[in-house]
């Protein structure tokens, strides 16, 4: 990559793309996603978009990124199109069976991030569910505050479980965290008749920790 960025910087882009070209045949079994980015914004300027696209995606398929995923869908329309061939590949990789634990841990992510970003919110609660992603990890956090308005029941469940943790561990920020949370769970309830539910919910979470007055004192 650094000779490849160093002849592009003095004028010898078409020695630079071979050397970045060569490199990603190399690493092709362990691909480098900035070296992969750096050949394709070459090809671009060597007027080879479809080469381009295409290395995108190979990359995409054998080591999918956030930074990949950002590259495709900003060449790509219609964009959902796109989108769905990207999920696809995920969901194939997940399907395959693989000893490695690390495919999972930077795949689910990745596509809760996807699914979240294009506000494909019911297609990513359902992963969240067939997945048996925990509820509590910042992604689904991520997920409940965006689509709160289009799936309260879902992000309400998250919030109260954050709330139970954020009152748990203690601490004055902590505390106006979870009253923060609270409050925004309070309107979701309201807008779909849950008062009762919502209110029974405050009074046992406060019963608990009726010994923390700094956490109770934000509620009254």
């Amino acid at each position: 990559l650094g000779i490849a960025e160093f002849l592009r910087r003095n004028g010898r882009p078409q020695e630079a793309l071979k050397w970045a070209k060569d490199g990603v045949f190399v690493f092709e079994d362990n691909p480098d996603v900035r070296l992969t980015l750096a050949c394709v914004d070459l090809l671009d300027e060597a007027g080879e978009r479809g080469e381009a696209e295409q290395m995108l995606w190979k990359g995409f398929a054998s080591q999918p990124s956030g930074q990949i995923y950002s590259a495709l869908a900003s060449r790509f329309r219609p964009r959902r199109t796109m989108t769905d061939r990207a999920v696809a590949l995920l969901e194939e990789r997940l399907a395959r069976p693989s000893p490695s634990a690390r495919r999972d841990y930077l795949i689910k992510p990745l596509m809760l991030e996807i699914l979240t970003d294009e506000k494909r919110f019911t297609e990513a609660w359902s992963f969240v569910a067939r997945h048996n992603i925990a509820l509590t990890s910042p992604d689904v956090g991520r997920l409940a505050d965006k689509s709160a308005d289009q799936n309260p029941d879902e992000a309400v469940k998250v919030w109260r479980m954050r709330i139970e943790e954020l009152a748990g561990l203690g601490g004055n920020g902590n505390y106006v965290e979870a009253h923060a949370l609270t409050l925004r769970a309070a309107k979701l309830a309201s807008r779909s008749g849950q008062q009762t539910g919502h209110a029974a919910f405050v009074a046992d979470l406060l019963t608990r920790h009726k010994m923390k007055r700094n956490f109770v004192k934000l509620f009254s």
